[in-house]
């Protein structure tokens, strides 16, 4: 596929849209586990509205916009005061769940290196069932995958195999 050469006008593009989206999954219909949640009509229009609102923003520069700066306080303040943390605690603003798992775990990465630095490839003990970003963390990160079984019936992790698998790494 190559970049256009001639524009095309709004409505053929949300015309598009609609087609490449007509084999998406129906996440309103409650049978999806994962990645969506319905919240109700009226939440998602006030969503839609809120991210329409801040679209052009980048929080990477928080003099520029500091509605986003206030809005990454308020909910790291919430967050601190419902997990009982001090004023220690810090946090931040991610685009979604793996940009989180990604930070967390280069946090964790980073703390040892500091901690043990004669550790020079750290392992991540995770259940089979873990998230793929931890795969990708680990890959970024240089560091190694060690993967637990996890209890069939329940598919949380099997605190034995957990055990066993951890090293002094």
């Amino acid at each position: 596929m190559k970049i256009p050469t001639e524009s095309v006008g709004k409505a053929e593009i949300l015309a598009k849209l609609q087609e490449l989206k007509k084999d998406d999954f129906p996440w309103r219909s409650g049978r999806s586990f994962a990645y969506t949640f319905d919240a109700g009509p009226e939440v998602e229009e006030v969503a839609k509205a809120a991210f329409t609102l801040f679209l052009s923003e980048n929080a990477l520069d928080p003099t520029v916009y500091p509605s986003v700066l206030r809005f990454e306080n308020d909910v790291v303040s919430m967050a601190r005061a419902h997990l009982s943390g001090d004023r220690n605690v810090v946090g931040n603003f991610t685009s979604g769940g793996t940009e989180s798992i990604l930070l967390a775990v280069k946090a964790a990465r980073d703390w040892a290196r500091a901690q043990r630095p004669d550790i020079h490839a750290p392992e991540i003990i995770l259940p089979i069932t873990g998230h793929a970003a931890f795969h990708k963390a680990a890959q970024y990160f240089g560091m190694n995958v060690v993967p637990t079984a996890v209890d069939p019936s329940t598919f949380r992790a099997d605190p034995k195999a957990v055990l066993q698998a951890i090293t002094e790494r």
